[in-house]
């Protein structure tokens, strides 16, 4: 949900990581990697305006929210127009490892 909210396509996300486009699959189907893959995926994801929001019990599991003001396709095409940010949803329990 992270990386379809920012509109990048796997092959970018996996090139920012330095992963190969598998392991980013791996990841987005629930198939239990590395921590030190989860650390690093998240960074990157962090740093291109991500916000991961914790789980409200009751009320919702984790989610993920785009930063105010991140233009979530400047890093495809360097606009500077601001981005008016959004949360995306609720992450799907495959994605239980961003938590």
């Amino acid at each position: 949900m992270a990386r379809v909210g920012l509109r990048m396509e796997v092959r970018e996300l996996a090139a920012l990581a330095g992963f190969n486009k598998a392991t980013i699959v791996r990841v987005e189907a629930g198939v239990i990697v590395r921590p030190s893959t989860v650390d690093r995926l998240r960074r990157v994801l962090e740093e291109a305006g991500v916000v991961f929001l914790p789980p409200v019990d009751g009320i919702h599991g984790g989610a993920v929210a785009l930063r105010c003001g991140f233009s979530s396709t400047q890093h495809l095409d360097n606009q500077n127009e601001p981005d008016e940010g959004h949360v995306v949803s609720d992450l799907a329990s495959s994605n239980d490892a961003f938590r």
